[in-house]
C-alpha cells in the first residue's frame, strides 16, 4: 500500500488494520525517525521500552536475515504488539525482504526506515506499495504549511503564543529539512518572554545568520560566479544538512530579488540608492555583493536561470534523482555564468 501525502497524518495515528510491514524513507532523515516514533506509539508501544522495541542495522540484517525471522516471532514479555525496528536500509533491503514479506511468520510489527530511494524506481518501495499488508510512506521536505503547524506547535507546548506573521516568515526563512527547522524554533522559544507574544520582530532577531547566512552565502556566491568558494560552501552545506531544495530555493528567491532591483535600477535610480531602499534592508555584509550582481545579470538573463532553477527541483521531486548533485551542478551552471561576465 503506498501513503498518499493527503492521507499520512491520519495513518501515523492510527495505521490501517492488517498492515504489519511499513517502510519510512526519503532525504528528510529527522521527519522519517519521528515517523517510525509515531507508528511506534500507535501500535500500543513505547519507542524507549527495551522489552518491547528490537532493533537493528539494514547491513546486520543482510548479513543474517534469520535474525529478522527470529525478532519478529519473539513473543512479548508484557503482551500486546512488539515493534522490530530496521534502521538505515538501503536498496539492497530488497534481497532479504522480497522471501520475508512472501513467508512472513506471525508476530511483531516491522517498521523500516530507509534514506533517499527513488521511489518510482525502487524495488524495495514497490515491494511494499504492492503487498497487503504493507504500507510505504515518503519523507521530503516541509513546505510552509507543514513548517507553519511545527512552528504553532511547539511554541504552544512551550505555553506561549506567537503572531501569525511570525509563523509565516520563520516558515517561509527555515528552508533547510525539519532537523534544523527544529533547531532554529527551539531557539526562538527559548528567547521568548513569558506572558509576551512573539511578534514579527522577536522572531527576526532570533532566526539569524547561521542559517540563512549559509543561503545567503550560496546565492551570493553563484550570483557572482566565485567558483573556488561555492564548491567549498557545497562541502559545508553537505557536512551541515543544508537541503539541496533550500539550496535552490535561495538561489531563486535571490534572483527574483535581483530582478526587483534590477527593474528600478534601469528605470534611472543610482545602484547605490535603489539597493539602500530596500526594506526590509540587504545586510551591510552583503551589500558589496548584491552591487556586483546586479551589474553582472540583466533582467532577461535572470529570468532565463530562474527557469533552470525552477526545472531544476521540478526534476528532483519528478524523477527522483539523488537532489545533491543535480542541485549542485544547476547551481554551478549559473555560476559559470556569471563568472565569464
Amino acid at each position: 500500500m503506498w501513503i498518499a501525502p493527503g492521507k499520512i497524518e491520519s495513518f501515523l495515528r492510527k495505521p490501517d488494520a492488517g498492515i504489519r510491514n511499513i517502510l519510512v524513507f526519503g532525504p528528510d532523515q529527522t521527519l522519517v525517525s519521528e515517523r517510525i516514533d509515531q507508528l511506534t506509539r500507535a501500535y500500543g508501544v513505547d519507542p524507549k521500552d527495551p522489552f518491547q522495541v528490537d532493533s537493528f542495522t539494514g547491513d546486520s540484517i543482510h548479513s543474517d536475515p534469520a535474525t529478522l525471522y527470529d525478532a519478529i516471532a519473539a513473543q512479548s514479555l508484557m503482551g500486546g504488539d512488539r515493534v522490530v525496528r530496521i534502521i538505515g536500509s538501503g536498496e539492497n533491503g530488497k534481497s532479504y525482504m522480497k522471501e520475508f514479506i512472501a513467508d512472513r511468520p506471525e508476530g511483531a510489527v516491522l517498521l523500516m526506515s530507509a534514506g533517499d530511494i527513488p521511489r518510482r524506481r525502487s524495488d524495495l518501495v514497490k515491494l511494499f506499495e504492492n503487498d497487503d499488508s504493507s504500507a510505504a510512506i515518503a519523507c521530503y521536505e516541509d513546505g510552509d504549511r507543514d513548517k507553519e503547524a511545527v512552528i504553532m506547535s511547539m511554541v504552544r507546548e512551550a505555553g506561549h503564543t506567537i503572531d501569525h506573521d511570525a509563523v509565516a516568515w520563520t516558515a517561509e526563512t527555515l528552508a533547510g529539512g525539519r532537523g534544523i527547522a527544529r533547531r532554529e524554533i527551539e531557539k526562538l522559544v527559548l528567547n521568548a518572554v513569558e506572558g509576551k507574544r512573539i511578534t514579527l520582530d522577536d522572531a527576526r532577531s532570533v532566526i539569524t545568520s547561521d542559517h540563512n547566512g549559509a543561503l545567503d552565502g550560496i546565492a551570493d556566491l553563484v550570483g557572482t560566479g566565485n567558483l573556488p568558494e561555492l564548491n567549498k560552501l557545497f562541502q559545508s552545506a553537505e557536512a551541515e544538512g543544508t537541503s539541496p531544495i533550500g539550496m535552490v530555493r535561495a538561489v531563486t528567491n535571490h534572483f527574483l530579488k535581483l530582478v526587483e532591483y534590477r527593474r528600478i535600477i534601469d528605470q534611472g535610480t543610482p545602484v547605490d540608492t535603489a539597493l539602500k531602499s530596500q526594506r526590509p534592508p540587504i545586510f551591510y555584509q552583503r551589500m558589496d555583493a548584491v552591487k556586483r550582481q546586479v551589474r553582472i545579470w540583466s533582467i532577461p538573463m535572470l529570468e532565463t536561470q530562474l527557469l533552470s532553477l525552477s526545472a531544476a527541483e521540478t526534476e528532483v521531486k519528478r524523477t527522483g534523482m539523488p537532489a545533491r548533485p543535480l542541485v549542485e551542478r544547476c547551481l554551478l551552471q549559473i555560476a559559470v555564468i556569471a563568472n565569464r561576465r
